[in-house]
């Protein structure tokens, strides 16, 4: 027969070993500042359902917006390394022009929540307030900080960058779920904090994981493959 106490130490020393290797790397931190501005705003700064409702939508929307801007910037790159300079214009208008239009065809799930969530009375209330207009920046500002730095969508290699857009959708999902159940639930709001850390779960497990396993063994083939092809 098991004994609890032994169970217990090793599920506190697993939450150990998991923190430090949370810890380690500074994507992380990012990752969960961001997702405690929500938290912030609820608990401290008294945000109503609407402006809560927003803050998901337009951290979604953030993210859909760098993935695509990531795939205009990676697909086109070896055509911007061998085309003359006087190309290179034409390529960087054909460029932005493909990827707006990208960007508001992903996104029509975005617009459409939009309308039927009616957000514009929050976005006037954003205008109005710069503490709101500051809080909305910094998850912008954190979104791009975590899509270019290290370990970030420019630095991955063809197979990882696909795994972490795979994981990416996963996270979107779960922000769209998080939206519908602040906007249809009165009470919504009481679960801003668990939803930050499930958030922050999600979108760093992948590299959580293969830091605190061998990769041989738990990590998707697609980073094994990239790992195996880095020199």
């Amino acid at each position: 027969m098991d004994n609890p106490v032994s169970e217990q130490a090793s599920v506190w020393s697993g939450l150990a070993v998991l923190f430090r290797a949370f810890a380690r790397r500074g994507r992380n931190w990012v990752v969960l500042a961001r997702n405690l501005i929500p938290v912030i705003g609820v608990y401290l700064l008294g945000w109503s359902k609407g402006i809560t409702t927003f803050s998901y939508w337009f951290d979604g929307l953030c993210m859909v917006a760098m993935i695509v801007f990531t795939f205009c910037i990676r697909v086109p790159e070896e055509k911007f390394r061998s085309a003359p300079w006087h190309r290179v214009p034409y390529l960087l208008l054909v460029t932005a022009l493909c990827g707006a239009f990208a960007f508001g065809m992903v996104g029509i799930p975005y617009w459409m929540a939009y309308g039927a969530l009616d957000m514009d009375f929050a976005v006037d209330e954003i205008r109005r307030n710069p503490y709101l207009v500051f809080s909305f920046a910094g998850m912008f500002v954190a979104t791009v900080v975590n899509a270019l730095q290290r370990g970030g969508y420019l630095r991955l290699s063809n197979d990882e960058l696909k795994a972490r857009w795979e994981n990416d959708l996963h996270n979107l999902g779960a922000r769209a779920l998080a939206m519908v159940m602040i906007a249809g639930w009165n009470l919504g709001a009481l679960l801003v904090p668990l939803i930050a850390l499930l958030l922050t779960g999600i979108e760093v497990w992948p590299t959580l994981r293969d830091d605190v396993m061998p990769p041989t063994q738990t990590a998707s083939p697609a980073r094994v493959r990239g790992k195996q092809a880095a020199p």
